[in-house]
């Protein structure tokens, strides 16, 4: 965390502990609810509340990004659409990461249409909307991989898949690729109500997630917010 308090002067609101079995076991809502990572997500759901990064801005949508890929900007992006969907919200998770795609992998949903279809015109948005459990909890796939990723994220169709998307759900959570490499959650960040930037403890160098908010900063004045994801903590197991 202080590592992090070099890089930015933007907050940490939520630590998520590091767990040595995330790797099997990754969705820790759907596989350990009363864990003490899973309670880490809920106190991201509750800080998020408290701030004006998903509730209250223009259009209640936000990206999870990270720096570089291995931080676990798309476990943490399926875990927070999750708990918001456990609090109440209607909410619908879109696998933005038209690069390296792992939303439906690892939610064992169809893959091969989804984000492109819609953007391409060739599916309604309904069409390709995947419901998780109970019905409050919707996601929309990447589909096929595309050439030009960039170019279909700032496209007038993408604007208005996530503006018919904000009316219909009370949160849309965009999963996005990491910043460094491409400019696509940057792209995205212009279009949304914000940002989360997920910094993985021993995985991200300080002089990336500098190089990352300073991306974000420099792009749009939109609110951008901390989470150090596989953070050390003094203890660890179930409450």
């Amino acid at each position: 965390e202080d590592d992090v308090a070099r890089a930015t002067d933007h907050s940490v609101i939520a630590k998520i502990p590091f767990d040595p079995d995330a790797a099997e076991h990754p969705l820790v809502m759907f596989t350990d609810p009363h864990s003490l990572r899973a309670e880490a997500y809920r106190k991201l759901r509750t800080n998020l509340r408290f701030l004006d990064i998903a509730k209250g801005t223009e259009n209640n949508s936000f990206v999870v990004t990270s720096s570089v890929a291995g931080e676990g900007k798309s476990t943490t992006s399926i875990n927070l659409a999750s708990t918001l969907a456990e609090g109440g919200e209607k909410v619908l998770l879109i696998d933005a990461d038209l690069r390296r795609s792992t939303v439906a992998k690892y939610l064992n949903l169809e893959g091969s249409a989804g984000l492109t279809t819609v953007l391409i015109g060739r599916a309604a948005l309904e069409d390709v909307v995947q419901p998780i459990g109970s019905g409050s909890f919707h996601v929309v796939a990447a589909g096929e991989i595309p050439p030009n990723p960039a170019e279909l994220l700032a496209s007038d169709a993408m604007k208005r898949l996530l503006n018919e998307a904000t009316t219909r759900y009370d949160t849309v959570v965009l999963d996005a690729a990491p910043l460094l490499p491409v400019t696509d959650a940057a792209i995205l960040s212009t279009i949304t109500g914000g940002a989360l930037i997920v910094a993985g403890s021993g995985v991200v160098a300080v002089p990336e997630l500098e190089d990352s908010v300073a991306t974000l900063d420099q792009d749009n004045g939109k609110p951008l917010r901390i989470v150090l994801n596989k953070a050390n903590v003094a203890s660890s197991g179930r409450h």
